[in-house]
């Protein structure tokens, strides 16, 4: 029987159009902590999420659509 390895991950982002909902199921189901809060300057609103300490953040939710045909929208 072979195991995987741990699996870690850092410093990725994902377009949502439900940003409450969104940082809902992160925090709640995922474990992850609410680690910063940010706006793009007239643009995304950003919620940056971790479980490391040590990380600013491993994932950042933004608002909006991704810039055509990059990312995926939630």
């Amino acid at each position: 029987m072979t195991t995987s390895p741990p699996v870690s991950f850092s410093h990725f982002g994902i377009y949502v159009t439900d940003l409450a909902r969104m940082e809902d199921f992160y925090t709640r189901v995922l474990g992850l902590l609410v680690s910063d809060r940010g706006q793009v300057p007239g643009g995304s609103n950003l919620v940056f999420l971790s479980r490391d300490p040590d990380e600013h953040h491993q994932i950042v939710l933004a608002t909006g659509p991704p810039a055509r045909g990059r990312g995926s929208t939630w």
